[in-house]
């Protein structure tokens, strides 16, 4: 009999040592879903020093947020006892309670707020990673030196584009029975090493005539809008004038205005940020 009595109580004790157990993780999973929702509510508010106060990893960072939408959930990390991870939608943070009962942000995701262009271009080029923790994406993306880099590559020169072939067509006989062509056929290569947008440059063809002083001179152009191109792409471009004296030029007239690639447009390797780490070596 007193067996028996005495496996009842070590088995009660072991049950009621579990539900306290229970217990006080269910308490402390509701206290962090209270904190959270509480610090939710202040960066809805953009209540600034008490998220710092909740979040001191934040210290003095000037950052804007994504307010955390719905209701809280959290999870206690099996790997890292007294933190927990709560979620709210597309955004997570990692809370530690302390010994003395407190809590504090120390790591989240998907809070931080960027403009959509600049957001954009980063997980283009590889500046971005998913997996990585705010903070340590927003010293990324405050890089100054990756935007020098950067817009070196979106500000491309125009030096390397070349005219690689020209050829004549629509010959006129002109005086002295000459015959001079009314129209070229040219094609366009960019040499080199960047792309070059298409509102950086023009074809400009030139129909050129005598003068009352036989001095060579224009009769006649014709501006044909730049394309795009990529390193080691070509276009050709094509003008006929419907008379020529004295032949026709062309070149390539270049402009600073509006040269610049949209992040859109940009095409990216993915490999730019990892680039401008190993230029830095």
């Amino acid at each position: 009999m007193k067996k028996i009595v005495l496996v009842f109580c070590v088995v009660a004790s072991l049950f009621l040592l579990v539900a306290c157990n229970g217990m006080g993780k269910t308490d402390y999973k509701v206290e962090v879903e209270q904190f959270a929702n509480r610090f939710a509510k202040l960066v809805a508010d953009s209540t600034i020093d008490s998220i710092r106060a909740m979040y001191p990893a934040l210290d003095t960072m000037s950052v804007q947020f994504v307010t955390p939408s719905g209701n809280a959930f959290a999870q206690e990390d099996e790997n890292t006892p007294g933190t927990f991870n709560v979620k709210f939608g597309d955004v997570t943070l990692k809370v530690f309670r302390a010994i003395d009962g407190s809590f504090s942000i120390i790591e989240s995701h998907g809070l931080f707020f960027y403009n959509p262009e600049k957001f954009e271009l980063a997980k283009k080029t590889g500046q971005w990673v998913d997996s990585m923790p705010d903070i340590e994406l927003f010293k990324r993306m405050n890089d100054v030196g990756f935007d020098k880099f950067m817009e070196s590559k979106m500000h491309p020169s125009t030096d390397g584009l070349k005219i690689v072939s020209k050829k004549g067509y629509d010959y006129n006989e002109v005086e002295g029975g000459a015959m001079e062509p009314a129209g070229l056929i040219v094609t366009v290569k960019n040499t080199g090493d960047v792309q070059v947008p298409g509102d950086a440059y023009s074809v400009v063809f030139t129909a050129h005539d005598f003068d009352w002083d036989l001095t060579k001179d224009v009769y006649d152009y014709k501006s044909k809008a730049g394309v795009d191109l990529a390193p080691g792409e070509q276009a050709e471009f094509s003008h006929s004038f419907k008379y020529v004296e004295f032949g026709v030029s062309v070149k390539i007239k270049t402009s600073s205005k509006g040269s610049k690639i949209s992040s859109r447009d940009y095409q990216a390797t993915g490999n730019e940020y990892q680039e401008y780490l190993n230029s830095k070596k």
